[in-house]
């Protein structure tokens, strides 16, 4: 077998010396690999044209050896002339001191044993005699000084040289090996989050159900406390955090729930909550946890429903009064009160809620806007106030 290296200084060199060997079937890899080592070969050819074959070759030149990986154009001299021969046919290409390379090929245009190969002039009679039992059609007999006009002549027939080493394998294996080690660590990493996650949700829980249960056997803050325990939960939390704009919360009842919206980072760094919006928003919730001594509703409140209304109006703000029956517990009969809402542009904690007897705020809630350095525009609150009160009965019977 006769490979063709043209080099990237524009070389020409030809590496002899290999066999072709036929097989019955395609051989596996591991099969060749054998039939390698046991010839001393370092590389092999698989060629489309002949199925059934396999080049083994040795390459021991160095500088070949870099060639071979990609560099330098390989061509098998026996493809080419196969290419535009004919079945029965002999060819002679005398190269000079490299020899004469002999191809012949039998009825069927497949090589003969011992084609592809370099001869001495002195084996090359012991060669010819070998084929005298063939009635070639064609004989092609080339000189050296016909020898390039030859090769320039001949279709490009390029082959792939692999080599029979199992680094190339080792290396695939490493680098699979790097990538599994990689992608398990990103999956340990995202596990650990999740866990996280899932850890400061339980934690949240567990703290409001702690609350409920010690609210259960103790008296509630009063509406003062409350406002102010919303407040204190409402202002610790951040404006912006991790590409999360706080956009509104509200307290209500013994939690406080919060609207997130994206505004530069992704899922992966907002605050535990509820997806909403198409994963632009989060809605999280937040237990109301006294944050100093309660005392609970004061015994000496005189102000009544029409006393509270009353300093709302001198505020000059848009109020909306309703009737309703609120139900105490199982074993209390429901009470007629009044539900009013308004906006408040002061500070709610300076109503003075304990003032009034009988008033509980259903809920507390503002809107906010900020950037990244934490600056907020300001904008009213929004109070639910209900206050029980016996004219709110006749209210609602005059009202129907």
């Amino acid at each position: 077998m006769a490979v063709l290296f043209t080099l990237s200084n524009g070389s020409r060199v030809f590496v002899s010396g290999m066999r072709w060997v036929p097989h019955a079937r395609r051989p596996s890899l591991r099969t060749i690999r054998g039939e390698a080592l046991a010839m001393g070969m370092t590389d092999y050819v698989r060629a489309q044209q002949l199925p059934n074959r396999v080049g083994y070759l040795k390459v021991v030149d160095e500088k070949l050896a870099d060639q071979k990986a990609g560099k330098a154009r390989k061509e098998s001299l026996l493809l080419a002339v196969l290419a535009h021969c004919e079945p029965l046919t002999c060819v002679e290409c005398d190269f000079g001191p490299s020899g004469t390379w002999v191809m012949a090929t039998d009825e069927n245009g497949l090589p003969l044993p011992g084609s592809d190969s370099f001869f001495a002039d002195d084996d090359l009679e012991g060669y010819r005699s070998s084929l005298a039992g063939f009635a070639f059609r064609q004989k092609v007999l080339v000189t050296p000084e016909q020898a390039d006009d030859f090769l320039a002549a001949l279709p490009i027939a390029p082959v792939s040289i692999r080599s029979v080493s199992l680094k190339p394998y080792y290396i695939t294996a490493g680098v699979l090996a790097v990538a599994g080690l990689i992608a398990l660590q990103s999956l340990h990493v995202l596990h650990e989050r999740n866990l996280a996650h899932l850890r400061d949700e339980a934690r949240r829980n567990f703290l409001l159900q702690q609350q409920k249960a010690h609210a259960a056997t103790q008296e509630g803050p009063s509406a003062s406390e409350w406002v102010k325990i919303c407040m204190h939960a409402a202002y610790s939390l951040p404006p912006f955090q991790n590409g999360w704009t706080l956009r509104n919360w509200e307290c209500a009842g013994r939690t406080l729930s919060v609207l997130w919206v994206r505004s530069g980072g992704t899922l992966a760094n907002a605050p535990v909550g509820l997806m909403l919006n198409n994963g632009n928003s989060v809605r999280s919730h937040y237990p109301l946890l006294p944050f100093e001594k309660i005392h609970g509703t004061p015994s000496n409140a005189t102000g009544d429903a029409k006393a509270f209304i009353a300093f709302v109006q001198r505020s000059e703000v848009n109020l909306s009064v309703k009737t309703a029956d609120l139900a105490h517990d199982d074993h209390t009969d429901a009470q007629s009160a009044y539900m009013i809402t308004f906006p408040w542009q002061g500070d709610p904690r300076e109503i003075p809620w304990d003032f009034f007897r009988n008033i509980t705020v259903e809920r507390l809630g503002r809107e906010i806007s900020s950037d990244e350095r934490g600056a907020a525009r300001n904008t009213d609150y929004q109070i639910h106030v209900a206050i029980k009160d016996s004219s709110a009965s006749t209210a609602k019977n005059e009202g129907g």
